[in-house]
């Protein structure tokens, strides 16, 4: 359920832009990826990842 909300944050396209990178981000780290490879991945800075 919530997994489902997040995809449609992070994939739609009436999303504000920093809460669509902040869902994907999300949605990143729960596939297990290191903060360092969704950094790398989606070209945002590691301390914003973190953030």
């Amino acid at each position: 359920m919530e997994r489902e909300r997040l995809k449609l944050m992070a994939y739609g396209h009436k999303t504000e832009y920093r809460l669509r990178v902040r869902a994907q981000v999300v949605l990143h780290a729960a596939r297990g990826r290191s903060n360092a490879r969704i950094a790398r991945e989606s070209g945002l800075h590691l301390d914003t990842v973190r953030r």
